[in-house]
């Protein structure tokens, strides 16, 4: 085999014309003719950058299909969302809220203190459930506060890295991912009250993981946390992860559901009364 015949399979391989099994022979060969590392080390390094980027577009196609297909939209906390479930209402109709359809009653739902004004009676729908998307252009989400017990699982793509402060002034990080053996875990639970903010792994182009929260998620139950809310809970937390404050939170959400449609395979209710 001539050297000019070594470089045009390796313009075929970064062309992506080749497989990694056709660049094995080639080495073979090369080692055989005894021309030494060097060639060999650089078709490594070829295939390798092939490979890698094979992997990026793949990952970036994946990730575009994910949230064309899930109808996934813009999250308050960074990242992309959609919910799928609400425990006695159609997912995405009451605009995070709330809300019971025709068929259930408000007594129906899961009682609660949170009476957050006059016309909030602390009742609240037994569960919501969402498919929730970092990416690495939104690779963040922001330091927030849940009154509700919140379950996160891990469906696809890189790991994520959770920052968490409890309301006992502990902090603590937990990596939501699939390598248990590298003391990640596929499954994480988020005790209410808990000040909570999340980092996608560096290199990775998306996580998508779904999120059980019970009771129900309210808007009126969530806030963005402040620079001083968080160094008083923890001030190692805060030296670690101040960087994910959100400089301006807003403090309504209607606007992040503008042109979202409902989930086509779940029902649509005739009527939503929020409580």
């Amino acid at each position: 085999m001539s050297r000019s015949e070594v470089s045009d399979f390796a313009r075929g391989v970064v062309l992506g014309a080749s497989t990694a099994l056709a660049l094995v022979e080639v080495i073979h060969r090369i080692e055989r003719r005894g021309w030494g590392g060097g060639v060999t080390k650089l078709l490594a390094k070829i295939m390798g950058a092939s490979i890698a980027s094979s992997a990026r577009e793949d990952a970036r196609g994946e990730k575009e299909s994910m949230i064309a297909r899930l109808g996934l939209i813009p999250h308050p906390e960074g990242g992309f969302f959609v919910e799928t479930y609400r425990t006695g209402c159609a997912p995405m109709t009451s605009r995070g809220k709330t809300a019971f359809d025709r068929e259930t009653k408000r007594e129906d739902g899961c009682a609660t203190s949170r009476r957050t004004d006059d016309e909030d009676r602390g009742t609240r729908n037994h569960m919501t459930s969402i498919y929730y998307m970092l990416t690495r252009e939104s690779d963040h989400q922001w330091w927030a506060l849940n009154e509700s017990d919140h379950v996160h699982y891990h469906h696809a793509g890189g790991a994520v890295t959770y920052h968490l402060a409890r309301s006992d002034g502990t902090y603590e990080r937990r990596v939501l991912g699939r390598d248990v053996e590298a003391g990640q875990t596929p499954q994480l639970v988020v005790k209410g009250g808990t000040f909570k903010a999340a980092v996608l792994e560096p290199g990775t182009e998306y996580a998508i993981i779904g999120e059980a929260v019970s009771p129900g998620f309210d808007f009126r139950d969530f806030r963005f946390v402040t620079a001083g809310e968080l160094a008083v809970r923890n001030a190692a937390c805060f030296d670690d992860s101040s960087h994910l404050i959100k400089p301006a939170p807003e403090d309504t959400f209607d606007h992040y559901y503008t042109g979202a449609t409902p989930p086509q395979h779940h029902f649509t209710p005739e009527r939503a009364e929020e409580s």
